[in-house]
C-alpha cells in the first residue's frame, strides 16, 4: 500500500474513552467501518474519517466520503469477506481530482452560521463569514 493511502495517521484520531471502534478495509475506491460503534460513538467514526481525509489532503490526495455505499452493505460485505457484526457506514473515494473540470466547480448552498449555531457570550457584532458553499 502506498504511504499516501496508509490509514495509520488516522488511527491517532480521538475516540470516546479511547475505544478506537473502527475497522477499515482499504481497497480501490472503498473504505468501511463496523457495528461495534454505539449510538453516541458514531462521532468517533466521523473523527477518524476526517483525520484520514486531512492526512490524504496533506499528501495532495482528494477524498470524497459517500454514505451512498451503506445501502449496498450485503454486496460489499460479501466482496470483502466482512464478519457479520460489521456494517458498512460509508465509502470513501480517494484520488487526484481534476480541479479544472466543471463538475468540480460546483458550489452547494450552505446555511449561515447564525442559522445553525447559538453563539452565547459573544458580541452581537461578531463578524461571521458568509456561507459560500466553497472550501
Amino acid at each position: 500500500m502506498p504511504a499516501s493511502h496508509d490509514p495509520a495517521q488516522a488511527s491517532a484520531s480521538p475516540s470516546g474513552a479511547n475505544i478506537q471502534p473502527w475497522r477499515v478495509y482499504v481497497v480501490t475506491g472503498q473504505a468501511k467501518d463496523d457495528r461495534r460503534l454505539k449510538p453516541h460513538s458514531w462521532i468517533d467514526l466521523g473523527l477518524f474519517a476526517q483525520t484520514l481525509m486531512i492526512a490524504a489532503k496533506s499528501r495532495g490526495i482528494d477524498t470524497c466520503p459517500q454514505v451512498s455505499f451503506a445501502p449496498f452493505h450485503e454486496v460489499i460485505a460479501a466482496h470483502l469477506g466482512m464478519p457479520a457484526e460489521e456494517v458498512t457506514a460509508f465509502g470513501m473515494s480517494m484520488g487526484y481530482g481534476d480541479h479544472e473540470e466543471k463538475v468540480n466547480q460546483t458550489s452547494m448552498p450552505r446555511e449561515r452560521v447564525q442559522d445553525f449555531a447559538r453563539l452565547l457570550g459573544f458580541p452581537a457584532e461578531l463578524p461571521l463569514p458568509a456561507a459560500t458553499g466553497r472550501f
